[in-house]
């Protein structure tokens, strides 16, 4: 829990430090990711539905990915106390735009599968064992949540083959899993203070982006710590002993 807390007062003061160049940043991952799909939306929202008004409104997600690789190109920056500029953001554009596309699906097509899942479970909760399944998805929904707080800050290093990168941050999950719910927790509550006051909506990947990067940091360093401890403890233990 203190290391939790340590890390989200370190986004929180690291998002104030950089705020201008966070809420240019954000400005642009909400316009793209966000603004642009509505407005494809609200464009076709009259015309009959057909393959291409479909294909508009996929095809108006499609700079998500890479927008969101490049806001956390400048959050892993901060994460590790480095100086930032805004052009970090195109370079981690153009840099981790192929990567972001498989994180993306990644994303998508297991939580796709866990949402049916859930609801097909659910819906028919009168049967015991359904019931129980259903619970063990939701498990698994919570799981998939946690997931990503690793993944996009694994994303823009330099190991970029997909099973790694997921079996990765699936070990480090399972690994600190109080440490990884507070973090969730924390981009909830931040996620519906956003809503609530829209003004803050620019700050929030950015933010989400630093307090994930900066997880991923600190249970990483975390990790390495513990190997040295045991690695330090097997080789004491191997010493011949004196008589």
């Amino acid at each position: 829990m203190r290391r939790a807390l340590s890390v989200i007062w370190f986004s929180i003061r690291a998002v104030y430090d950089e705020l201008l160049v966070l809420a240019g940043i954000g400005g642009i991952w909400l316009a793209m990711s966000l603004l642009l799909p509505l407005g494809v939306l609200w464009l076709t929202r009259s015309l009959p539905v057909s393959v291409i008004t479909i294909l508009l409104n996929l095809g108006s997600f499609a700079l998500m990915p890479p927008c969101t690789a490049a806001v956390f190109e400048v959050a892993v920056s901060i994460a590790r106390e480095k100086r930032i500029e805004f052009g970090y953001f195109w370079q981690g554009f153009k840099a981790h735009w192929k990567t972001s596309y498989k994180i993306a699906g990644i994303l998508f097509i297991s939580g796709a599968v866990l949402v049916f899942n859930a609801l097909f479970y659910l819906d028919h909760a009168q049967n015991t064992l359904f019931l129980v399944l259903g619970i063990s998805v939701l498990w698994g929904l919570l799981f998939w949540l946690c997931v990503q707080i690793y993944l996009w800050p694994l994303g823009t290093q330099k190991e970029k083959r997909t099973m790694p990168m997921v079996q990765g941050v699936g070990l480090l999950t399972l690994a600190f899993p109080i440490f990884a719910l507070v973090i969730m927790i924390a981009i909830a509550l931040v996620t519906a203070l956003s809503i609530v006051l829209p003004a803050l909506l620019p700050l929030w990947m950015p933010f989400v982006a630093v307090l994930s990067s900066r997880a991923f940091e600190s249970s990483s360093h975390q990790v390495d710590t513990l190997k040295k401890m045991w690695h330090e403890r097997d080789v004491v233990e191997t010493l011949p002993r004196n008589k």
